[in-house]
């Protein structure tokens, strides 16, 4: 089980620091939209920085900001209850089937629930329940972005 603390700093890092997106857009907005289940919200927001192709005063992507301040809240859900991440991510997916962001960030989440099964410390004290663990988890994310880059959803960003 990861300590609290390693997840704790992503989540206060992507509360403070989005200053990627545009106001009055911050990693808590994001986040609250994200855990309250407002897909539409989240779509709407990553549609248009996907449509734009805005940048920010540093000259990054604002898409990218925007996957860079929810990661840490769908990896979050994802440690605290892998149910619970499925069924949240499933509710987006059925909501928006033919979205790639949904697929990003669900894959996002499928890869850090990897990285907490093969646990901490040196590859040479990971078990091989750990390895076969994160080789699994780290195989579903691979299919989910393949499936991503063979679908719809990449050529057509957000189906609404």
């Amino acid at each position: 089980m990861p300590k609290p603390l390693v997840l704790l700093v992503p989540l206060l890092l992507a509360t403070s620091f989005c200053w990627g997106l545009p106001a009055p857009l911050d990693g808590a907005t994001i986040g609250k939209l994200f855990d309250e289940g407002n897909f539409a919200a989240l779509e709407a927001i990553a549609n248009q920085a996907r449509i734009s192709k805005d940048r920010n005063s540093e000259g990054d992507w604002q898409l990218s900001w925007f996957y860079y301040c929810l990661y840490p809240y769908a990896e979050k859900l994802a440690a605290d209850s892998e149910s619970k991440f499925r069924k949240h991510m499933g509710a987006w997916a059925e909501q928006f089937p033919k979205s790639i962001t949904w697929r990003l960030v669900m894959a996002d989440g499928i890869e850090q629930l990897g990285w907490s099964a093969r646990g901490e410390g040196w590859a040479k004290d990971v078990t091989e329940q750990g390895w076969t663990d994160l080789e699994k988890r780290l195989t579903e994310a691979w299919k989910i972005l393949q499936d991503a880059r063979k679908s719809d959803a990449r050529r057509e960003g957000t189906a609404m």
